[in-house]
This record gives C-alpha cells, sequence and structure tokens, in this order.
C-alpha cells in the first residue's frame, strides 16, 4: 500500500512538474518572439520610438556594444550607459549632431548638470557625451580626436585628466568653465572629475 502511494505522488510530481515547464516554454517562446519582432535587442522599442529604422537600431548597438566593451559598465537604455563609478554615457543618435536621452521621457538633448564634469566627443559639445560627478573616479575616455568639455562643478574646482598610467596630463579649467573647442583627447584615457 505504502509503495503504491509513493508511486502515485511521483507520477502526480512528474505531471506538475511537466505543466510547469510547458508553461515555462510558451512564456519564454512570447518572450522570445516579442524581443525578435522588436529588432532584437531590448531596446529596440525604445529606439523605434525615436524614430530609429532597424538598421539604425542595429548600428546604434553596435556603437553602444563598442562603448561597453571600452569603458565597462550596463547598458541602461538604447543609447545609454551607466558607468561603473554610477557616471553615464550617451551616444547620439545616427543622424544627430548631439547626444539626447531616449531613457526620459520626451528623449531631451542630454544637458551638463551641476556637480559634474562632462566630456563630448566632438567639438562644441557635440557626438557622445561622459557626464561624471563621483570625486576619485578614474572614467575611461572612449576616443580620440578633438572635442569639447563642460565643468559644471562646485565653483574653481578642476578634473584631471589623465594617460594611460592614470598619471596627470593636465588639470581643466576651474568651474563653472564651458570649453568648446580645442581639447585634445588622443593623450587622454581617463578623467576624474574632482
Amino acid at each position: 500500500m505504502a509503495q503504491r502511494r509513493s508511486v502515485q505522488r511521483q507520477g502526480l510530481w512528474r505531471i506538475l512538474f511537466a505543466a510547469l515547464a510547458a508553461v515555462c516554454a510558451v512564456a519564454f517562446g512570447m518572450t522570445a518572439s516579442a524581443s525578435a519582432s522588436g529588432g532584437g535587442t531590448p531596446y529596440a522599442d525604445q529606439a523605434a520610438r525615436a524614430g530609429l529604422t532597424a538598421a539604425q537600431t542595429k548600428s546604434l548597438q553596435k556603437q553602444v556594444d563598442g562603448y561597453l566593451a571600452k569603458t565597462g559598465g550596463r547598458q541602461s537604455a538604447a543609447n545609454e550607459i551607466t558607468l561603473p563609478s554610477g557616471g553615464t554615457l550617451t551616444v547620439a543618435l545616427p543622424g544627430e549632431r548631439k547626444a539626447r536621452s531616449l531613457a526620459s521621457a520626451g528623449a531631451a538633448f542630454v544637458d551638463c548638470p551641476y556637480y559634474y564634469f562632462c566630456a563630448y566627443q566632438y567639438e562644441n559639445y557635440g557626438g557622445t557625451q561622459i557626464r561624471e560627478d563621483s570625486c576619485g573616479t578614474h572614467t575611461s575616455i572612449p576616443w580620440a580626436g578633438y572635442g569639447s568639455y563642460i565643468n559644471n562643478q562646485t565653483s574653481g574646482t578642476q578634473a584631471r585628466l589623465e594617460n594611460s598610467s592614470k598619471q596627470v596630463l593636465y588639470y581643466s579649467r576651474g568651474a563653472y568653465a564651458a570649453v568648446p573647442t580645442g581639447v585634445y583627447w588622443t593623450p587622454v584615457y581617463y578623467f576624474n572629475p574632482c
């Protein structure tokens, strides 16, 4: 009699397990197909709402993946990376000169808030932007050539622009300072906001 109950319980558990596996398979199948129809990335719908084509979305994701490989962190929006230090890297959308955040309502162009040092890939605050406010960090500069920066930290604070050994190459102008041209990023591998 005890053996018969044990067999019945095992049969019941097998049925429950099979039912749970079927539910999971259906749920996973729906999630996978929704992701595939949205362009294959979790942020494809966000990019589509911003008016990007499938090709532009793919190009944007390739840029984000490249920055992730160079800077670390995690992708937090279709065009944004939260850096290991807590700062944010925002990639300019294909065909746009300045970065705007797709993570915020209205997808506004990103500014440089108070207490932040902001580095821009290109002159006149164009291209990808990095915003950082954590003192003592060594935030990676993943580009070369001429760009710009805004130092919007507390009055007089200077950022340290550093080489590959994290030695200071030069200091930024004291806050508040906006330098639209002539910032040569090629020798700069890192910056420390304060």
